[in-house]
């Protein structure tokens, strides 16, 4: 999944407006749409005041690092898929 897809899933799940999240992120409703639909890519600062806003943390793993994480999610019973309640994965953090 890429991050617009699921950023656009995150903020359609929370059912919440385009315009309300671009107003959070700092940028126009039809530049989030563009982005959202894959029209548009956006600098990192962008993509990452979409995530703020909806409440998400972008997080960058290392690839050696990659099999790890997935042990880790493994381990918590966490599946990662499109339609996953990303709550979960928040929920790792305060354990």
């Amino acid at each position: 999944m890429k991050i617009n897809e699921l950023l656009r899933w995150r903020r359609r799940n929370r059912g919440l407006s385009q315009d309300k999240v671009a107003h959070w992120a700092g940028v126009t409703q039809a530049r989030l749409s563009k982005f959202e639909s894959g029209r548009l890519d956006v600098r990192l600062s962008t993509a990452l005041n979409i995530a703020s806003a909806l409440d998400m943390q972008l997080v960058a793993v290392a690839k050696e690092d990659i099999t790890k994480v997935n042990k880790l999610l493994d381990e918590q019973q966490i599946h990662v898929h499109p339609a996953a309640d990303l709550q979960e994965l928040s929920s790792l953090g305060d354990e």
